[in-house]
């Protein structure tokens, strides 16, 4: 993140994220160790998660790109939004990950329908961010 982007909430928000990163990858040593799974899944299943972690804090480096808008526009309120949507899907993905991961070191199945759930709540999370943002813009041009 840009040091410009970040405050208190912002920094709080990707500390939750950083521990549930860690939380994941402990638990999937763990989880790798009891049921001997190869060490290939349990630096599969890490690398997997370190590389959306990225992907995700590159987004929020260039948040101009999400939108493929220019710099120029994606300024104040705007970058804001596209910021918070992003913070937002990285903890909502990050804890998607860790919930089945806590359920599979515990020995319970998860619910079938878990997966859905979570890519509903991603896709209507970002469905308000987006609309927040195209009203944005749509103001700023309506001034022009």
């Amino acid at each position: 993140m840009r040091r410009k982007d970040l405050n208190v909430p912002a920094l709080l928000l990707e500390a939750v994220v950083i521990i549930l990163s860690i939380g994941y990858m402990i638990m999937q040593v763990v989880y790798g160790i009891y049921y001997r799974r190869g060490a290939g899944v349990i630096v599969m299943n890490c690398l997997v998660m370190l590389l959306l972690y990225a992907f995700f804090t590159l987004l929020s480096i260039y948040p101009e790109r999400v939108n493929r808008i220019p710099l120029e526009l994606c300024q104040g309120k705007i970058r804001k939004l596209t910021l918070w949507m992003i913070r937002v899907e990285k903890l909502i993905f990050s804890a998607g990950l860790v919930i089945p991961c806590v359920f599979d070191v515990l020995g319970k199945e998860i619910p079938t329908a878990s997966s859905l759930i979570l890519v509903a709540v991603m896709i209507l999370v970002a469905a308000g961010f987006e609309w927040a943002i195209i009203k944005e813009l749509r103001n700023h041009f309506n001034k022009q």
